[in-house]
């Protein structure tokens, strides 16, 4: 497993992408797998993984596939898709996206506030 950046001044955690719309990132790696493991991606597989955790989609991945007790591995696999497909990048969601735009704005004028020395009265 990779390590945690080491440069990041603020991270927002977006679990249910409610800020970015990474759901299209999910359902590209969703369908992804089932291909690599001869099957289609329709309403009745997205069915199977919405609204559960990686490990319940894992499971429900090898019932699907008829591959008892590689839930784990399948899990995995998932998980990296889901990360290539974050990294070619996901989408603000336009509710959101001047909120992030300011809040960008405003944590770079408090960081400036840090560096500046106010003289206190004794």
């Amino acid at each position: 497993m990779r390590s945690l950046p080491t440069g990041a001044e603020s991270v927002v955690f977006d679990c249910d992408g409610l800020l970015v719309n990474t759901e299209v990132c999910w359902s590209v790696a969703e369908a992804a797998v089932f291909a690599a493991h001869g099957h289609s991606f329709g309403p009745e597989q997205k069915a199977l993984v919405i609204g559960r955790t990686v490990e319940d989609v894992g499971e429900a991945m090898a019932d699907y596939f008829g591959r008892p007790g590689a839930a784990a591995e399948l899990a995995a696999e998932l998980l990296e898709r889901v990360r290539k497909e974050l990294a070619r990048g996901a989408v603000a969601l336009p509710a959101w996206a001047g909120w992030i735009s300011t809040f960008t704005a405003w944590r770079s004028l408090v960081a400036g506030w840090r560096t500046v020395t106010v003289p206190l009265a004794r």
